[in-house]
């Protein structure tokens, strides 16, 4: 009696678990209860999946990290500056703390900037856990002439509890604060328009038949336009505008070699193409978006009003970032690991019509070049580059034959580790005439 009772149970608890089973895979599809319960549960699922299960080991939460090469080791500040060096002005934001700072080329601070995103910013209410101060990124940043500072924060190894996009006035104090999932980079049209990059957790499937065999969780990625007063004026699918166009099926079908965990594509760049980019060559019209793919080593181009990808490339590059178009036409890009077996990073730039690859430095012996994450550089009008290497935290800048004639390392003060040394996630180069707000007493 005992036994049959006992199958009866199983049988009975069993088919239970089945019912709710096939509940929540029926809501999940039409989005009824408990959708928005199960929906929560799903983005948790996928937190704990990137963050707890399998994190990236080169992003530390305490924002310190070891220079990849012994040469760096307990480097601080200017190491390097040439008499020829022309007067600038160094902006950058680093690992260690949510402070963006301003400097000469002697190293000496001019002006700075308290972030704080914690202090200073309400947590968005798609974060539906605690994050700690020091797990969220000063992503990028980017100085208008009045002083005012735009951020974009990110969460390490967090994609999906992005903070967002911000604008502080030069005191520090925000302006205003767009809530969303945005990451990476900022750019900035010539009529004030802010072009950033953002995502949406899936808990379904992908809308797209070439799509239809992954699994959820999984991240689409969205070009976003934000206006200066930080509200959003569109909104464009990645995929989706890769769906639309020629590359369609054949490229997306390629996402089923990635190994992404739900983060397929991973854009680190969204670089608005200006009227003289679009004179410069014909591939391409102004106001389209040149979009760096990370993991899947592309490059493309999206025109935001037909929603539609207008040119995609892949090339002798590997986890790049930073793809621009230079005065020339050509377009540049940090290449991270496209010779990471001779642990060596490379600034490349190509021809899209002839197929002429160059690589425009690559360090050597004594000064090795190797950032394998984040990175940026800049090609300056005298044809110098202003480069920024992420984990040696290094920025510096060489002549078209490789000279270096400035570098700097981010100062860590702490006397019980010399070698110590933050990242740099942003860096940019500006000019006396640049910063108004700073010089308009002189």
């Amino acid at each position: 009696m005992i036994k049959k009772e006992s199958l009866f149970t199983s049988i009975v608890i069993s088919a239970l678990i089945y019912m709710f089973f096939m509940w929540g895979a029926l809501s999940v599809q039409l989005k009824v209860f408990p959708y928005g319960l199960m929906e929560r549960s799903l983005i948790g699922m996928s937190a704990l999946f990137y963050n707890v299960l399998d994190p990236d080991p080169a992003l530390t939460v305490s924002g310190y990290n070891r220079p990849i090469f012994k040469e760096y080791y307990g480097r601080s500040g200017v190491t390097h500056a040439t008499d020829s060096a022309e007067e600038f002005y160094v902006l950058y934001s680093n690992s260690a703390d949510h402070i963006v700072r301003l400097i000469d080329r002697t190293g000496q601070e001019l002006h700075r900037w308290d972030t704080d995103p914690i202090g200073k910013l309400k947590k968005p209410n798609y974060i539906l856990q605690d994050i700690q101060s020091q797990s969220i990124e000063t992503r990028d940043v980017v100085l208008q002439e009045n002083g005012d500072l735009l951020v974009v924060f990110e969460v390490i190894n967090q994609f999906h509890n992005n903070y967002g996009v911000v604008k502080y006035n030069k005191d520090s104090d925000v302006v205003w604060y767009h809530q969303g999932r945005n990451h990476h980079y900022l750019d900035v049209a010539p009529n004030g328009d802010i072009y950033t990059l953002s995502l949406d957790v899936l808990t379904g499937r992908f809308p797209y038949d070439s799509l239809k065999q992954i699994h959820p969780p999984s991240f689409e990625d969205y070009i976003e336009v934000l206006g200066d007063d930080g509200a959003l004026k569109k909104r464009v699918s990645i995929i989706g505008a890769i769906n639309n166009s020629q590359y369609g099926p054949v490229f997306l079908e390629t996402l089923y070699n990635s190994n992404g965990k739900g983060d397929y594509l991973h854009p680190n760049t969204a670089y608005y193409i200006t009227k003289n980019d679009a004179l410069s060559s014909p591939l391409f019209k102004e106001g389209q978006v040149l979009v760096s793919l990370r993991n899947v080593d592309t490059i493309v181009a999206i025109d935001l009003e037909k929603e539609q990808a207008v040119w995609l490339s892949k090339g002798p590059w590997v986890g790049q970032h930073d793809s621009k178009l230079m005065n020339d036409g050509r377009i540049a890009l940090f290449d991270n690991m496209g010779a990471q077996a001779l642990k060596k990073s490379r600034i490349l730039s190509f021809d899209m019509l002839k197929n002429d690859y160059r690589v425009l430095y690559e360090g050597n012996e004594k000064h090795p070049f190797y950032s394998p994450f984040c990175s940026a550089f800049e090609i300056l009008e005298s044809g110098n580059i202003f480069i920024v290497s992420h984990h040696n935290g290094r920025m510096f800048e060489v002549r078209e034959n490789g000279e270096i004639i400035w570098e700097y390392f981010i100062p860590i003060d702490d006397p019980k580790d010399k070698n110590k040394s933050a990242g740099v996630y942003s860096g940019k180069r500006y000019l006396h005439a640049d910063l108004p707000f700073l010089f308009e007493k002189e």
